[in-house]
Parts: C-alpha cells; structure tokens; sequence
C-alpha cells in the first residue's frame, strides 16, 4: 500500500484534525523531496515546482480552463530550464476532493526531468482543496538536506489558502531555516485580494512574484519565472578545509603493528610483505555486510573528534566481476558506514567499477553509488573481455570516506587520471548520514556473490586526516 495513502487512512481513523493531516502528510513528503539528487556539488541549482491542481482551475479564462491554460504553459516553459539544473514536481489537490492533506512529491529532484515533469502536469485533472502554507513547509523541510546550494521554489497557483494554513507564516519560517531558499510565485488569474494574500510569500524569502491574468500570458510569465528561479546567486564562499595527518601506516615490517586486530583471523588470507598489506578473498560471498567474513582488519585507535577523511592506498587484481575492497567505520555486519569500490556487470550489458558509500543501522542497508569506469559491451564473453577491462583501471587508487559533521561520503582517484583543468579527477559520491559513528577504521577485501576465483588487495597506507 502507497505510504501516503496508509498515513491518510491512519489519520482519519485516528480523528485527526485537518490541521495534524496536512502536517504528517507534508512531513512525509518532505522527507522524500531529495531522493536521488546528488549532494556533492555545492554550486548545483535546484528547482521544486509546485503545482496547484485544486477544483478553483476548473474555471475558465479566455475560453479555456485555467487548468488548460497552465498544463500548455508548463509545456512550453520547461524545455528552457538549463542542462545541469535538478527540476522537481509537487502537487496539491490532484487525486482527492475536499482533501487539505493531498500534498504530494511526484519527482524528486533530477537532471533531466523536464519531459517527464510535463507529462506528469498534464495528466492532473482539478479536483481539491489548496493547502498553500502546508505544501511550502513540506518544500522548505525537504531543501534542508541541500544547504549551501542554489534552491528555489516555483509555485503556480491560482488561488488563496483554504486549508487553515498562513502562507506569509511559512515563508518566515523558510527564511528563519536560513538555507538560502527563494520562494517564486506565478499568480494565475488572481484578483487583488489574492494577489496581496500571496505576495507576502516571495517578499519575505527574497522571490519574486509574477502575474499572468491572459491565458496567453500564462507561458511567458513562467518562462520568465523560471529563468528567475535558476539564476538563484550563488551560495555564500567558505573556505576550502584544510588537513592535517594525525595517524599513517605504511605496513613496513614483516607483520601488522599491534595497532590492528583481525577479526576473524585467517592466516592464508592475508600477509605483510615488501610494505604491503596483502589480503586475499575468495571462495564465498564476503565483505562488511556479511557476518563471519575473514580477516577485517581493524584499528585498536579512537578517531579524532570533529571532521576527518580516512584514505587509503590500494591496489586490486580484479579476477571476477564480483570483487570489492571495504574502507571505513565498521562495528559489525549490520552496523558499519564504508566506502565500498567492486566491479560488476556480465557479458551483456558490459562491466563498471562502481563507488558506493554505504550505511548499515541495526541491519537496514542504505546506500549511494557512483559509476566510475565502464566498458559496455553487447556481444561479447566475460572470460575475454573482463580481463581487457580490469587493465584500464589505473593504480593504485586513492580510497577514502569523509565525515563532514553527520554526513559522510565516499571518493577515489585513480592513478593519472586528471580532469579538464589537469587536476586529479576524484569521483565522489552522494552522503549518507549517521547521527553516531560506529565501530572504528577498518578494512577488508569481499566478493559480492559467490563466484569462482579469487582477488588480491595490496593496501599500501592507511592514513587519518583531521579536517579544519
């Protein structure tokens, strides 16, 4: 059963106040506003549209339901939003009557949503009520993960609040949050009452307001708005953090420092030789995610309080396309946050070396994956091709997981690989959060699957950094 429809259910059967639903119902989907956007780049704009589908755009304007007349508008507007920018749908009274708590995210912010976003407007048919302050509370709650970007929203609406809220309210409340967040306004149709009712939205966030009283009007003036809404300044500049070493090994000697425990200890799986930490793994599904995996080495040392990013140097021969390397905090296999670099893929579809960032919390798994090297192939066999692709894996890799307050995120930089500018290009993923660290540093090879074969993992230093 659809999350939200279970929420209402429970709501009436509980006899809620429409105020509570509307306030559960926004929660929830504020909860969901982020999904798959990407938290890595601090300059990215993003753009939350929020489309009013109450029973008032039934009514009708030169000739046509204003509901008509905004679907063509978003048509026509939305092919202008730039590439890059991340586009998201919410709507209000599209699925029920007489229903202040139908507030509902339909996309999530991403690239390349405009298509979809158009078509999405253009199946809402009027039908509710015009929960205003309800749906801009649920918009703000969901930009709060995105602090430090270029948010707006885009509300297009054709009436005044009729569920209780005070928009004027929720727009000080939006800017009490300080996260930067413009609220932009397109008036479809409105009389001077209405009009006053919802100024006080984009005034008090520092948006603008625009009114389109023509249904010819209606197209341009979103063109307008949303140009408006995507040249959001840029957030304010903070210096970039500096580092400073406060743990290293390089595992010279001829076995690992009393510094480190193994877990699960195997002797033939691992081995300090010629300034390297040899692990080897095969023969079973293995990694932090799997009880009783052999050989996770682990650090006998607290971190450092504050921020810190965890880096070390390894060198994989990849021997099948279920191999990875983990890197990061690990308690146990159902509480760790590592960084976690595999290969995947078949004779199909081709193969990647995949970055994930992955947190486990009493066994529930939550993760972000970046692709960082591929090789598609349609008709080839993996016990030709696989071998070919793991040579265009440069090494060794620079692995790493950062901890900026409650976020932590994972990147790797592959030897000589260099960006447009001729720096080191790092691939870094999305963040998860973890409101507590848990276990200590460690590190460990896994396999993803059972598979025939096996790999070694050369881990040449392990080093700390505190971040200023």
């Amino acid at each position: 059963m659809n999350v939200l429809k279970l929420l209402f259910q429970m709501g009436c059967a509980m006899r809620f106040s429409k105020i509570e639903k509307v306030l559960a119902i926004s929660a929830l989907v504020a909860m969901q506003i982020s999904t798959g956007s990407s938290f890595a780049n601090a300059a990215q704009n993003n753009v939350l549209l929020i489309f009013d589908s109450s029973g008032s755009m039934k009514k009708s304007v030169d000739g046509q339901s204003r509901m008509a007349a905004a679907k063509a508008a978003v048509a026509a507007a939305l092919p202008s939003i730039p590439s890059g920018t991340r586009v998201g749908l919410m709507a209000f009274g599209n699925r029920r009557a007489k229903d202040c708590s139908d507030i509902n995210l339909i996309t999530p912010l991403g690239e390349k949503n405009a298509e979809r976003i158009a078509a999405q407007v253009a199946a809402f048919e009027p039908k509710g009520e015009t929960p205003i302050a309800a749906a801009i509370d649920a918009a703000a709650k969901g930009f709060a993960a995105l602090k430090g970007q270029n948010n707006g929203i885009l509300l297009v609406t054709d009436g005044i609040e009729e569920c209780g809220g005070d928009p004027c309210a929720a727009a000080k409340q939006v800017k009490a949050m300080d996260l930067d967040l413009k609220v932009n306004v397109v008036g479809l149709n409105l009389d001077n009452k209405q009009r006053a009712a919802l100024e006080c939205l984009s005034t008090e966030t520092g948006g603008k307001f625009f009114s389109a009283d023509k249904a010819a009007d209606f197209g341009d003036t979103l063109k307008e708005a949303i140009k408006t809404a995507d040249a959001l300044p840029p957030p304010k500049s903070e210096p970039a953090p500096t580092s400073n070493s406060v743990f290293k090994d390089d595992f010279d000697g001829d076995d690992l420092a009393k510094h480190w425990q193994v877990k699960n200890a195997n002797k033939d799986g691992y081995i300090v030789e010629k300034g390297e930490l040899l692990l080897v793994a095969g023969g079973a599904k293995s990694g932090f995610d799997v009880g009783k995996t052999s050989n996770i080495i682990q650090l006998n040392q607290d971190l450092p309080g504050g921020d810190w990013r965890l880096s070390a140097i390894v060198k994989a021969q990849y021997q099948t396309t279920a191999d990875g390397v983990w890197f990061g905090l690990y308690k146990d296999e159902g509480n760790f946050v590592a960084a976690h670099l595999h290969t995947k893929g078949n004779g199909l579809y081709g193969w990647a070396l995949t970055l994930r960032v992955v947190k486990a919390s009493d066994g529930k798994l939550v993760h972000f994956e970046k692709e960082v090297r591929k090789l598609p192939c349609l008709t080839c066999k993996s016990d030709q091709m696989f071998p070919n692709f793991a040579e265009t894996i440069a090494m060794p890799m620079e692995l790493s997981l950062t901890k900026r307050g409650r976020q932590y995120s994972a990147s790797v930089a592959l030897s000589g690989e260099k960006d447009k500018s001729g720096q080191q290009l790092v691939h870094e993923t999305e963040q998860v959060a973890s409101l507590r660290a848990p276990g200590g540093l460690a590190l460990a090879g896994g396999q993803n699957q059972n598979v025939k074969g096996e790999t070694l993992f050369y881990f040449d230093k392990v080093e700390i950094h505190g971040l200023k």
